[in-house]
């Protein structure tokens, strides 16, 4: 998610600041917005998964 959020942010300098066009920018915002969606969907599977598997396993007494 970090990785995305400076691509978006150098993609939107270059293409506002050093290009002047907003049509180059379209791209950068559409990556961004689904980006940030993807990123929390995946995150949010990722951490269920995880608690799942841990609450599947046998506790080891010891």
């Amino acid at each position: 998610m970090e990785i995305g959020i400076h691509n978006t942010t150098i993609a939107l300098t270059i293409a506002l600041s050093v290009l002047n066009s907003t049509e180059v920018a379209i791209p950068a915002v559409i990556y961004s917005i689904l980006m940030y969606i993807l990123a929390t969907a995946f995150g949010f599977a990722i951490s269920r998964g995880t608690r799942t598997a841990a609450a599947k396993e046998p506790q080891l007494q010891g």
